[in-house]
């Protein structure tokens, strides 16, 4: 006889964001009650669960299903720790459950991209962009893809859909495989960047940072994307923000992000950067990105669905055998699920046997 799992019962409440009074009000009971819940110390009835179930939009089967180690706070890196509110947070990191619990499900079906990190703790942030564009046969070439270079070395990308303006995204480790959950709420530009900056947290952290380590992380991600020589090279001299509106596109960066590497590559006088910004603010550009660029996808997770496609496995069927609501697990596939989610088909498929070998081109 399956048991109830008291992790997963406060997973799902902090997915949807749910302090535990507000639960307890949802399904009509104390917050002790909730608390004994989540504590092991009492379990609900079978129709509270069902109400339960309910309130979560979680299917029953999920709360019947293995404990799980939740991932401590400390484990995941958030760009504004300090400003990302407590629910909001907690959100994140059951998102960050769940998406090891997938990851974990794709690992055991498909042969995936080792892992091919460089170790960098403690390293300086613009060497160790270097340091990583070496390794990785960069040279001083734009990187066209953030996401699918960090999946062919390894990393598995997920998108997170948090309306939160603090949490940009977040990384960790899940075991020897590491994970980039990041936030589509943000501009396709502001990905790239936050892409770099989790990459550092990969390379040069293991365990939790603080405002020093979010700042290196910000001075690698631009001297990663926007290398200096190339930066130099392309910009000999700055003209104005049209200008800078036209060259931002070959980095894939925000017109901010330009501006203030031009300034630490001293390409701006500190008068030149400060007026920049005012500009640059006045005209919008600071919420509203001018001349954007297409938001990148995951290959890997294209090419996994395009595989289940082939055996008739639906995406339904996948959330079914993880006892996911399906919306659960279109939150993680930027966006590639519009058509994969329509086609048609029992599902009743099997993976082979053996593992799926993914190819990243």
């Amino acid at each position: 006889m399956k048991s109830f799992s008291p992790t997963r019962l406060q997973l799902a409440r902090e997915r949807r964001g749910l302090l535990g009074k507000e639960f307890a009000a949802l399904c009509e009971v104390t917050a002790q009650t909730v608390s004994n819940w989540e504590t092991g110390l009492t379990v609900p009835a079978p129709e509270i669960i069902a109400r339960v179930a309910t309130v979560l939009s979680f299917p029953e089967e999920f709360f019947y299903g293995p404990e799980i180690d939740r991932l401590p706070e400390g484990a995941a890196n958030f760009r504004a720790r300090t400003r990302t509110p407590a629910r909001q947070k907690r959100a994140a990191l059951a998102a960050g459950d769940l998406a090891r619990e997938l990851a974990a499900w794709i690992e055991a079906r498909f042969e995936l991209p080792p892992v091919r990190l460089p170790e960098l703790i403690g390293q300086d942030p613009d060497l160790a962009a270097q340091v990583v564009r070496t390794e990785w046969l960069l040279g001083q070439k734009p990187v066209t893809n953030m996401i699918h270079l960090l999946e062919s070395r390894g990393v598995i990308v997920f998108s997170l859909c948090q309306d939160c303006h603090e949490l940009d995204a977040f990384s960790f480790w899940a075991g020897k495989r590491p994970i980039v959950l990041l936030n589509t709420k943000k501009s396709a530009e502001r990905s790239r960047v936050d892409a770099a900056h989790e990459l550092f947290h990969l390379v040069a952290h293991r365990e939790e940072t603080g405002k020093e380590e979010e700042h290196a992380a910000d001075e690698f991600a631009g001297s990663f994307l926007m290398p200096q020589d190339d930066v130099l090279k392309q910009i000999p001299r700055v003209l104005g923000l049209q200008q800078l509106i036209q060259c931002k596109e070959r980095w894939g960066v925000s017109l901010a992000a330009l501006v203030y590497r031009l300034h630490k590559v001293e390409r701006l006088t500190d008068w030149q950067y400060r007026t920049l910004f005012v500009e640059l603010s006045k005209r919008g550009y600071r919420s509203k990105e001018p001349k954007s660029i297409p938001r990148e996808g995951s290959l890997i997770l294209s090419k996994v669905f395009e595989s289940l496609r082939e055996q008739d496995i639906t995406p339904r069927r996948l959330a079914t055998e993880l006892n996911w609501p399906l919306e659960q697990l279109q939150e993680f596939l930027f966006g590639l699920n519009a058509p994969m989610f329509a086609f048609k088909g029992g599902g009743k498929g099997r993976a082979s046997g053996g593992r799926n070998h993914l190819r990243l081109v």
